[in-house]
């Protein structure tokens, strides 16, 4: 295979030989550009809710392409860009992409997608243990406060270090407090 850097792509050229019934050796050029893919579609769903990732795609299709998030899915035949892939996680999930190919082989992978799951309609939000802000176990609702989420401290509540977190209001029960690790913030009403 030989390769030529054009522009801001790679172009490849692969040659076959094959023969003809006297022996005449006949060549085939291949000639396209290397297939790029970005993952992008950040969002928030509620459980069982599907949610779209966008994959943007260059180079000569049609692509194929894995996507990872709790285990892998394999797309072949793809022929138009962006590409639409549907999930619909059980828990709040990242994805990325492990693969992508053309008629010229492998190419060049970017982005990543994180699916944020809300489980229940939750709409108390309280501490049930001592803990981290992050830890989903430490919340009633069995997930992190998000910025929609109105809180209750009733524990000793420390926010990780260099973490940020995010709540509508946080309310105080007696005894409840709230620690900040160094680097650590918390955003209300965001």
């Amino acid at each position: 295979m030989i390769t030529w850097l054009i522009g801001f792509g790679q172009v490849f050229a692969q040659t076959n030989f094959t023969y003809d019934a006297a022996g005449n050796r006949l060549t085939k050029a291949v000639i396209g550009q290397a297939a790029v893919a970005s993952l992008s579609g950040s969002q928030t769903v509620s459980s069982g809710q599907p949610a779209s990732l966008t994959i943007a795609l260059t180079g000569v299709p049609p692509w194929s392409l894995t996507v990872v998030g709790s285990s892998p899915i394999v797309f072949s035949g793809i022929a138009t860009s962006p590409f639409i892939c549907t999930v619909t996680p059980a828990s709040s999930t990242t994805y990325t992409l492990s693969s992508v190919q053309n008629s010229c082989g492998p190419g060049t992978l970017s982005g990543t997608a994180y699916v944020a799951v809300l489980i229940g309609n939750c709409t108390v939000m309280f501490t049930v243990k001592d803990g981290l802000w992050s830890d989903p176990t430490v919340w009633s609702c069995n997930r992190v406060p998000i910025s929609t989420d109105p809180v209750t401290l009733n524990h000793a509540v420390t926010i990780p270090i260099n973490y940020v977190g995010t709540a509508q209001r946080v309310l105080y029960s007696s005894g409840a407090r709230l620690l900040y690790g160094l680097g650590s913030l918390l955003r209300i009403g965001f």
